[in-house]
């Protein structure tokens, strides 16, 4: 995971270099749909979750749905909707956390190349993080849920990789949040529709 940032950006560089010997794509302006599944960590510093002296973390498979809108200019504007589940906690019966977040950004599409885009972008994140204290094996079913929610600043980057007409892309993406009571950082790979 530490490695990511500078993988990305030592393809962001090779990609640049190329991008003066071949014509850069245009943004079309419209909407876009993307899905995306990655891992997420989210760092627990206060709240349901916090076990003094234990692990902190949740570590689990998370998925994204968003939806924006893409101007000629090559700025978007765009809104996140993430979850995170421990389904292995779940499944087994033992304590659970779950994370969801609803980002909202603006970034920039900028093209390197006919192919590759580099998507920066910045926002706003409202998030919820919920823990379970059985889970559904459980002969009791879920004894106890505990329930905080906040907001902060969210960090995304992103490449994306036009396929076919240049109507689609596949993607690959890191974000960071960060706020008072967690600290949540995914990486994901996904595709995204351009209409």
């Amino acid at each position: 995971m530490k490695y990511l940032a500078p993988a990305v950006l030592l393809a962001a560089l090779t990609l640049s270099a190329k991008a003066h010997s071949e014509e850069a794509a245009v943004s079309k302006p419209g909407i876009y749909a993307g899905l995306d599944f990655g891992r997420t960590t989210v760092e627990l510093r206060s709240g349901p979750g916090i076990v003094e002296g234990g692990q902190n973390k949740l570590k689990a498979i998370s998925a994204a749905l968003s939806v924006g809108y893409q101007w000629g200019s090559g700025v978007i504007l765009e809104a996140r909707l993430r979850t995170t589940v421990d389904f292995l906690g779940n499944l087994f019966g033992i304590d659970s956390e779950s994370h969801s977040e609803s980002q909202y950004l603006i970034g920039y599409r900028y093209f390197v190349n006919n192919r590759f885009a580099l998507v920066p972008m910045i926002g706003y994140s409202d998030w919820e993080i919920d823990e379970v204290s059985s889970g559904l094996f459980s002969s009791s079913g879920p004894s106890r849920i505990e329930r905080e929610s906040g907001n902060g600043t969210v960090f995304r980057f992103g490449l994306e990789r036009l396929v076919g007409n240049s109507q689609s892309a596949f993607t690959l993406y890191t974000s960071y949040s960060n706020n008072n009571a967690n600290r949540a950082m995914d990486t994901s790979l996904g595709y995204k529709l351009y209409f």
